[in-house]
């Protein structure tokens, strides 16, 4: 949200830019909970065809009696891979938002080597077991 204010005082921005970063907010905050539910639960392969449960631990117990500490959710890989493909547009759309809005700049992260290898080997661990992806 802080975002959203800083950017109404970048003078630079056009009207256009605003609204595309808009839409950007929006499209993340509509699929931000599903990722992160996605990314930090614990996940078991269920009997049934292409279903995993996902537990996570998500929440403070405010009473004995209240809400429990834990969620859980039967997802199927392709709601997973929706949940990719709506971040696959979302960094497209930033894309165009930084290329727009800041045509000198070059942004872009680096990581360590060591990262690097750190996040494919977790990729590849991850994806044990799934279905192969389909070509593009």
């Amino acid at each position: 949200m802080m975002c959203k204010r800083v950017a109404r005082y970048n003078k630079h921005l056009s009207e256009e830019d605003l609204t595309l970063l808009l839409t950007i907010f929006r499209s993340a905050e509509k699929v931000i909970s599903s990722r992160n539910f996605l990314v930090h639960a614990q996940w078991f392969k269920l009997d049934e065809p292409d279903r995993h449960l996902g537990l996570r631990s998500s929440r403070v117990a405010a009473s004995k009696d209240g809400l429990g500490t834990s969620e859980g959710s039967k997802w199927k890989v392709s709601d997973a891979l929706a949940v990719a493909e709506a971040l696959t547009q979302i960094a497209s759309a930033l894309d165009v938002f930084i290329g727009r809005a800041f045509p000198d700049r070059d942004i872009f992260v680096l990581a360590t080597r060591a990262q690097e290898e750190r996040m494919n080997e977790f990729t590849k661990e991850l994806m044990k077991g799934l279905p192969p992806l389909p070509a593009s």
